[in-house]
Formats: structure tokens, C-alpha cells, sequence
């Protein structure tokens, strides 16, 4: 007489190896999530040095044209930043490269971009006559950064990823960074890293750690706690 199997061929699965199936696949989903999440953040990360790349050259485009000095905001024109300077101007062909893509709002909005080095309100530049506020008497007040005057182009911060507590944009991006513990600082978003362009035009991405080598000792990290290097 024939033995029978529990289980003839065709019939499919019983009940104990599709458990046993589910169990492996949700292992495996398990294993590969971290390494999926962490591929969409360096892509996100790449993807930001990028954008930061092509601001820098607009920057020095817009430069090279005003005697070396950029203009990077302007109350007169309704408080424009440079972000709407550079693109009204042509220096920018597209808004998405003016904000960080791994940080909300993740869409371009004033005054929601990438944080520019302010006015030198908290950090000393590394010459007098870097960062210019201007006033004409009129009400026209803007602020220039005066590439000729920087001696360090390779240390000096133009433009970082930045991250705000202000009330009406809190915990996004900024378009300024001041440095100091201020409200508008670094952010250290990329796996505890930010991406700075430097006044030379290359970008690196920092950890916490080397802020102190280009005079800047205070970040926020990605949670949004504010921390002192």
C-alpha cells in the first residue's frame, strides 16, 4: 500500500510553513529597511551638496559682476533674500536648488531655504568689510558679502544648512544661519553632519566637531537641540 504524504504536491503551503514563510520575509523586511532608509539619505544628502554647488556659482556669477561684492538681501525689494535675488536675476535657473530636500517644507518657500551667514552678528568674519550692511538714508538697507575682502575663501561659511526656532517657521529651514546660539543656526541633519559652501566654492559636509575650525562652535542636531562644540 501507498504511503500519503500530509500534504500532496499542488495542494500548496499548510498553515505551519506559511507562518514560517511570513516569519522569514518579515526578518529579511527587517534587514533591509536601515539599509534602504540609509541609501535615501545619502541620496538626499548628494542630491543637497549639489544644489548648494550650483548657489555657490550663481552667487559668484552675480559677484563677478558687482566688483566682487554679492548682494544677498535687499529690504527695498520686499525683504528679498538671496534666494529670490539670484533667481529674479537670472543667476538660478530653478528654486529647488535653494532648500535642502531631506528638511521640511521640503518645497520652495520664502525665507525657507538654505541659511546664508548673517550680517556677522555673532560671527566675526575673518577680515573687516566681508559682510557689508548698507543704508542709504531712504529706507533701502542691504547686506553684500564682499568676496574680494575674504583672505580664506576656503574656510569662510557662505551658505549652510540651517534649521530655525522662530515662531513663524519653527523647526525648518532658514535662510539665515548667525551663529553664537542665536535662533538660526547650523543644522546637522545629514547622519550628524551639515553641508557648508565655502566662499571658494567647494562644499563639505561637517560634523559638529570641525564647526570650531571655521569659527562657528554651535549647531543644532537633528532633533533640534542646540548644542556647543
Amino acid at each position: 500500500m501507498k504511503s500519503h504524504s500530509s500534504r500532496s504536491t499542488g495542494q500548496g503551503f499548510t498553515l505551519l510553513e506559511l507562518l514560517v514563510t511570513v516569519a522569514i520575509v518579515s526578518i529579511l523586511i527587517t534587514m533591509l529597511v536601515p539599509g534602504i532608509a540609509g541609501l535615501r539619505e545619502r541620496a538626499l544628502s548628494s542630491q543637497c551638496i549639489g544644489n548648494l554647488r550650483q548657489v555657490g556659482a550663481g552667487a559668484m556669477l552675480s559677484a563677478s559682476e558687482n566688483d566682487g561684492k554679492w548682494l544677498f538681501f535687499d529690504r527695498d525689494q520686499g525683504w528679498a533674500m538671496w534666494d529670490k535675488l539670484l533667481l529674479d536675476q537670472g543667476y538660478l535657473s530653478s528654486s529647488k536648488v535653494t532648500y535642502c530636500p531631506a528638511w521640511k517644507p521640503k518645497t520652495y518657500k520664502t525665507w525657507r531655504t538654505y541659511g546664508v551667514t548673517w550680517l556677522g552678528l555673532a560671527n566675526k568674519p575673518d577680515d573687516d568689510g566681508v559682510i557689508i550692511a548698507n543704508s542709504d538714508g531712504n529706507g533701502r538697507v542691504t547686506g553684500e558679502i564682499n568676496f574680494m575682502a575674504i583672505s580664506k575663501p576656503s574656510s569662510f561659511l557662505l551658505m549652510a544648512d540651517s534649521y530655525t526656532t522662530r515662531a513663524s517657521y519653527d523647526k525648518s529651514q532658514y535662510a539665515i544661519v548667525q551663529g553664537g546660539g542665536w535662533s538660526d543656526e547650523i543644522h546637522l541633519r545629514h547622519a550628524a553632519r551639515a553641508n557648508i559652501l565655502f566662499g571658494d566654492g567647494h562644499v563639505s559636509a561637517l560634523a559638529g566637531t570641525d564647526l570650531p575650525e571655521i569659527g562657528w562652535e554651535v549647531a543644532f542636531d537633528r532633533d533640534g537641540k542646540l548644542i556647543n562644540f
